[in-house]
């Protein structure tokens, strides 16, 4: 169940871009113990919603070891790469036009050329 819910939090990050509570029926003292027993996923989590590249590389470095251990290291590695895809679609609800240099500046890419290929990508 535990390896479950931490699959469950990295794949719900990259469809929904965030952790949907759990389901009513489920009870509290399970939550409480799952919850302790995947505290780098909760954290990556919480890294996420703050739509920070950044705090998100941090705390996949931070908890490489767990990840890797888990075999879900690949899995992170899909979850910072949608951080990157949602941020560009949230600048483009907002903004109609954006030249790739602020959009590489704002999502924190290294370069316009990085940005063009992201948004190619999430046009894919």
């Amino acid at each position: 169940m535990v390896e479950a819910y931490k699959k469950y939090i990295l794949a719900s990050l990259i469809a929904y871009g965030q952790v949907d509570s759990s389901p009513r029926h489920t009870t509290t003292a399970v939550l409480r113990h799952i919850k302790q027993l995947c505290t780098p996923y909760e954290e990556l989590a919480t890294a996420y919603s703050t739509h920070s590249t950044n705090d998100v590389h941090k705390c996949a470095e931070v908890n490489h070891e767990v990840f890797t251990k888990d075999g879900n290291f690949g899995f992170v590695k899909q979850v910072v790469a949608s951080l990157y895809r949602r941020n560009i679609q949230r600048l483009t609800k907002t903004y109609l036009t954006l030249s790739l240099e602020d959009i590489a500046t704002t999502v924190n890419l290294p370069n316009p050329n990085a940005a063009e290929m992201a948004v190619l990508d999430c046009v894919r």
